[in-house]
């Protein structure tokens, strides 16, 4: 009986001694397979959480002021207190977008509206962020409408009487405040540089708009 438990010993411990390794491996084999995964984890969550929506409209309320100076030094200025836009945003990269953006101003004479048909490139950063800046430069064409008889163009800050065409540089920059999963309050300030003519200076435009996004 002795001689039994001493083989039994015996046999029991070569047993253990043999499953040890595999067991070891079994358990680094399953620890490299979970790493992957426990990195693979973060980024999934990272990209999940990020605020790179392929597109978004906007549209609100929009206000200009132009500061003209006319022939002898005079300063005219022009506020135009009525005014909309609306725009759109296609992300081409993390950090750029494609936009357009249509602007109508009143001024405080009911004839005198001005209006811009904008394209141009938005910088920002696409991380999901509560307040997120962004720059951007827009061009394209831009006219001034029209004038009450008898009221001369440097009253309302036209130039002529009739309309006006001309060619318009916005720079500006701004920030999204968000307000839901989809939804963005756009806050921003630009200066738009009539290029012809080139009298009108010191000029700015304040815009606030509901931001709807899509396709993320």
């Amino acid at each position: 009986m002795g001689k039994l438990m001493v083989r039994f010993s015996i046999g029991m411990a070569l047993v253990v001694a043999l499953a040890a390794p595999a067991l070891a491996q079994t358990d680094q084999a399953g620890a490299t397979a979970a790493k992957p995964a426990a990195a693979a984890a973060p980024a999934a969550a990272a990209k999940s959480g990020g605020d790179d929506f392929k597109f978004d409209v906007d549209g609100g309320y929009d206000y200009l002021h132009v500061h003209r100076t006319v022939s002898g030094g005079t300063p005219i200025i022009t506020t135009y207190k009525k005014g909309y836009d609306v725009g759109a945003q296609f992300r081409y990269q993390h950090w750029m977008s494609l936009i357009a953006e249509a602007n109508w101003n009143q001024g405080v004479v009911s004839t005198t509206k001005r209006s811009s048909y904008l394209v141009g490139v938005r910088f920002s950063n696409g991380s999901k962020m509560a307040v997120k800046p962004f720059g951007e430069i827009l061009i394209g064409p831009s006219n001034c409408h029209g004038l009450q008889v008898g009221v001369t163009s440097a009253t309302v800050g036209c130039d002529a009487t009739g309309s006006v065409h001309f060619s318009l540089l916005q720079v500006g920059g701004g920030a999204d405040f968000k307000i839901g999963d989809r939804a963005a309050l756009r806050a921003k300030i630009s200066v738009p540089d009539f290029l012809n003519p080139p009298n009108l200076t010191k000029n700015y435009r304040i815009s606030i708009d509901i931001v709807l996004k899509y396709f993320k």
